[in-house]
């Protein structure tokens, strides 16, 4: 129950964050993407120590601890993924629109510094075509899903219980 609780509260600390950038002109599928790293540490954390504490006197395991962290992580982009997809149902595609803009801005500035660009921004006005609330409803989900997968192996690792060595018992 922690990893729901705290993944729906992830996922909307995530949005509300997506929604404030984006309200202040900032595009929140580039420029500052990465502000709201600490959001699912913040939440995996706290959701793998509240399943220590009713697990409690039985030791938190790895597996116990990355379960608890996936839970977490999978109701976060879950959550996440679909307010995205249905604010841009409910309200236009300006967020897509603002992230196509500040992607054609850095082309056009790496073009000008002679700096090589990947082949795949060479047609942004062709990409952009294909780009829509059902593809970046999902790039979310995959993003926030993979990045919290990590975040769970590693506060896992740091949180599971130490195992006592069996020779200094003896």
């Amino acid at each position: 129950m922690p990893g729901i609780n705290n993944g729906t509260l992830a996922g909307l600390a995530s949005y509300a964050l997506y929604i404030i950038l984006y309200a202040l002109g900032y595009s929140p599928l580039l420029d500052w993407r990465y502000l709201g790293i600490w959001i699912p540490f913040l939440f995996i954390y706290l959701s793998i120590k509240k399943t220590k504490k009713l697990i409690n006197p039985e030791p938190l395991t790895f597996g116990r601890s990355f379960y608890t962290g996936i839970v977490t992580t999978f109701f976060m982009s879950s959550l996440k993924g679909i307010l995205i997809y249905l604010t841009i149902i409910l309200s236009g595609e300006g967020i897509i629109d603002q992230y196509f803009e500040a992607l054609q801005k850095i082309v056009d500035e790496s073009k000008m510094n002679g700096e090589a660009i990947l082949p795949i921004l060479q047609d942004l006005p062709a990409m952009r075509k294909q780009f829509d609330a059902d593809m970046l409803g999902v790039m979310e989900f995959n993003l926030h899903f993979f990045g919290g997968a990590i975040a769970s192996i590693i506060l896992s690792f740091f949180l599971r219980a130490k195992k006592k060595n069996a020779s200094l018992a003896a």
